[in-house]
């Protein structure tokens, strides 16, 4: 690694869901997670060196826990990284006891803010036994970042939604972003979120995260339109089939390339790749592209004692159908 050479060109983004380094435990229901810390094996699927912006959702917030360092230093490929954190709540992930968001830049972040979302107006029953439970704080860490070079002020976010399909109503109906409440509530979400980015006053913007299915309320932040980095078809980003991590960005941003889907084995959410140009002009959604399906490795290979699962991540552009309706998340 290095500590202080700058890079020109695009600028290169990645997120992931890391939920706090663990990895799923094959064959015990969903989201069960072996309590194994594989924070390295996730630095090693998302790249060496060749990132300037990292955004991570279910980071490991517990006291003393140094993981945005652990990942952020091998992705980005030098010491020394720009690092901001938003620790949101407790986690139900074995082994850590605090989770929130992070943001990690090889450039100066400026202007951080940490804004919490505002809860669902209903309450939380959960799925199987319809107990009434608190919903887990969500927030969005958002900072700008003022590249060499580019005199522009660019704001990037790192946001992490409230999961409505994990509750229930009072006759068992799951929540949904698509209707009812769940649906109003997305609304609000994004209208919550927009109003607090206009307000920054940035010139450009990246929206990136865990986004829970509520991508699609997030159109506009102020005058400007988002536009999805994935185009008009995007891609499974879990091993289910849905896409819930996404990154939206105003229209005078550029995706260069195709994105990148790491499919790691025994993650329950695959980390994405882009690239973004300098602004030069408005653009429009990317054209649906073509591209070929290939099958994760088992998630057994996540097991310990196994082969290492960073090893085992095949990366390639649009890896998946469209989204599939929500389904158990976090």
């Amino acid at each position: 690694m290095t500590s202080g050479t700058e890079r020109t060109g695009p600028l290169r983004f990645t997120m992931a869901n890391v939920a706090g380094g663990r990895m799923l435990r094959p064959g015990e229901g969903d989201h069960r997670y072996a309590p194994e810390d594989r924070t390295e094996e996730f630095a090693a699927a998302m790249g060496s060196g060749d990132t300037d912006v990292l955004g991570i959702a279910e980071l490991d917030c517990s006291p003393g826990s140094r993981q945005l360092t652990a990942l952020a230093e091998p992705v980005i490929g030098r010491t020394g990284v720009h690092l901001a954190e938003y620790r949101l709540a407790e986690s139900a992930v074995p082994g850590v006891a605090g989770q929130g968001v992070g943001l990690a830049c090889r450039h100066p972040l400026a202007d951080v803010e940490r804004i919490e979302l505002p809860d669902p107006p209903f309450p939380l029953l959960h799925w199987r036994t319809g107990e009434e439970l608190p919903w887990h704080t969500k927030g969005l860490l958002v900072a700008r970042l003022e590249p060499p070079g580019d005199d522009r002020h660019l704001d990037v976010g790192i946001i992490h939604t409230h999961p409505v399909h994990m509750a229930r109503d009072a006759k068992g109906v799951e929540h949904s972003y698509e209707r009812g409440p769940g649906r109003e509530f997305g609304q609000a979400t994004a209208e919550f979120v927009a109003a607090r980015l206009a307000a920054r006053g940035a010139d450009s913007i990246v929206l990136m995260g865990d986004m829970n299915n509520c991508s699609g309320f997030f159109r506009r932040i102020g005058d400007r339109e988002l536009v999805d980095v994935f185009g008009a078809r995007p891609p499974a980003t879990t091993p289910d089939g849905r896409c819930i991590d996404r990154a939206l960005v105003t229209g005078d941003l550029r995706v260069a390339g195709r994105p990148e889907v790491i499919r790691l084995a025994g993650a329950d959410h695959f980390p994405v790749r882009f690239r973004l140009e300098s602004p030069t002009g408005p653009t429009k959604d990317a054209e649906p592209m073509d591209f070929a399906l290939k099958e994760a490795p088992p998630l057994g290979r996540g097991r310990p004692g196994a082969p290492n699962a960073a090893q085992e991540a095949a990366r390639h552009p649009y890896a998946g159908p469209p989204d599939v309706g929500p389904r158990r998340a976090r």
